[in-house]
């Protein structure tokens, strides 16, 4: 048994610019924070996560919406 190669779910361009967006956004708000002493290093790393991996989930359900309204 082998596992399927490229199939599934991938990122279209528009989720890729919303991923790198948001992780260097999310990577700056970090650095910040910690430098101020409002966040632990190691809370920093889960902000960056998110940053990530939310606004391209936001932007495929946009476009998901898009496509269902039409």
């Amino acid at each position: 048994m082998s596992l399927p190669v490229r199939e599934g779910l991938d990122f279209t361009p528009s989720q890729w610019i919303a991923a790198f967006a948001g992780f260097f956004v999310s990577g700056g708000l970090a650095q910040f924070l910690v430098a101020q002493g409002y966040l632990l290093k190691n809370w920093a790393v889960i902000l960056v996560v998110i940053g990530f991996g939310g606004p391209p989930a936001i932007v495929g359900w946009w476009n998901a919406r898009k496509r269902d309204v039409s």
